[in-house]
């Protein structure tokens, strides 16, 4: 494998881990219980049976990327760039189903009796929180990758990430200043929202520079830059995910705690198991000769399919036994 192709398969496995880890810490490890809206919910709004068949083709779809993995792998004729792909996809299924799953687990938990709903405030802390991430990884990228990698389609894609997920905070933060009460408040978040857009605007502003000509001084422009955004769009999470701006979270009996370990826990296993693939694949990279490494490709693609089996059979059993109201 030549350096270049090593260089773009680490990047997709950290990107991908950070991602995966990132999404599961605000989801599957923390006690603030609240619905997890995503486009997904525009569709099934709160039908769990939704939910579930949505989970189980998004882990049917997961043991494909998988099998693939290992197929790719253990052929002479596979590219590194096929594999990277493959990895992409891999985390963009598990992402999909640790959304879903922690949402079916939120349903399944206000179905039960003594359970109480969580309430949402002006700012949803999961949507804001993601948006971020998204625009933090991307500025990653830009910092983390020498001249020679940042070829034309990648600038692309890291600039359409960063107007997208702008949008998603700019839209939110305008929301949040018509229905705030406080005066200083509603500034603040509009003060928010010409930092984070002022911010990108130079950013993007660099890319170009640097996309037409592509040095090592206009690159430390775009690190400069996409720095100044960073900070600016972390700020902007801090201030608006405070208490007073994201309602309250839900309360749980201990009978719907249960189903939601149940749900979660078998979730967050496929989570360790495709980190642990993403590593692996990572110390391939660096040495495409180590057996070692070879050979827990699959240990981790058969773990990802158990724990996948183990989800889908808990969400099956809540069809019958547990199905929200």
């Amino acid at each position: 494998m030549s350096t270049t192709q090593a260089r773009e398969v680490i990047s997709v496995c950290d990107c991908s881990q950070s991602r995966m880890q990132c999404v599961a810490d605000m989801l599957l490890l923390t006690s603030d219980l609240r619905p997890v809206m995503t486009e997904a919910s525009k569709l099934y709004g709160d039908s769990f049976s939704s939910y579930r068949d949505a989970i189980i083709m998004a882990i049917r779809g997961l043991s494909v990327a998988t099998k693939d993995i290992n197929l790719q792998l253990n052929s002479v004729t596979s590219q590194w760039r096929d594999i990277g792909q493959c990895l992409h996809e891999i985390s963009e299924c598990v992402v999909c189903i640790t959304e879903s799953s922690s949402h079916a687990a939120y349903l399944v938990c206000c179905g039960t009796p003594g359970s109480i709903a969580s309430q949402s405030g002006i700012i949803d802390r999961y949507v804001i929180t993601r948006a971020n991430l998204e625009i933090q990884l991307a500025c990653d990228r830009l910092k983390h990758s020498i001249v020679e990698d940042l070829q034309a389609q990648l600038l692309l894609d890291i600039c359409s990430c960063i107007t997208r997920n702008l949008s998603v905070l700019t839209e939110s933060c305008k929301m949040a200043s018509s229905h705030v009460k406080d005066n200083s408040e509603a500034d603040q978040f509009k003060l928010c929202i010409k930092s984070i857009n002022s911010c990108a605007s130079t950013l993007i502003a660099g890319i170009k520079t640097f996309k037409s000509s592509p040095t090592e001084a206009h690159h430390r422009r775009c690190v400069a830059f996409s720095t100044s955004l960073s900070a600016s769009t972390n700020a902007l999470v801090t201030f608006s995910t405070e208490v007073d701006f994201v309602g309250r979270p839900a309360h749980f009996s201990a009978h719907a705690k249960e189903a939601q370990s149940a749900i979660l826990g078998s979730c967050m296993s496929i989570v360790s198991s495709s980190i642990q693939l993403h590593k692996t694949v990572k110390h391939l990279a660096y040495d495409n000769s180590s057996m070692r490494h070879r050979s827990k490709v699959s240990v981790c693609t058969d773990a990802i399919a158990n724990a996948a089996d183990q989800l889908a059979s808990v969400l099956l059993a809540f069809q019958v036994q547990k199905a929200p109201r």
